[in-house]
C-alpha cells in the first residue's frame, strides 16, 4: 500500500489547486502530484499549490509535478 507523500497538514485533503482563483487541480497519487484539469491559462510565474479544501499553502518538490 502506497503512503501519501502530499496530504494537507490542516485538513487531510489530498487535492491541491494553484494560486487561488486560478483553478489548476492536482491530486496526490503514489507520492506524486498529478495534474487533473485547468480552468484558466497558466502564466509564467512559478507554480504554487494550495489545499483545495482549506487554502493552506503546500511545500513540495518541483520534481514531483507531473502534467
Amino acid at each position: 500500500m502506497a503512503t501519501e507523500k502530499y496530504i494537507c497538514e490542516l485538513c487531510g485533503s489530498n487535492e491541491f489547486v494553484t494560486k487561488p482563483n486560478h483553478f489548476d487541480l492536482f491530486s496526490a497519487e503514489d507520492g506524486k502530484l498529478i495534474f487533473q484539469e485547468s480552468m484558466l491559462v497558466e502564466d509564467d510565474s512559478p507554480t504554487e499549490l494550495f489545499c483545495f479544501e482549506c487554502d493552506e499553502k503546500l511545500e513540495f518538490d518541483d520534481e514531483d509535478l507531473e502534467f
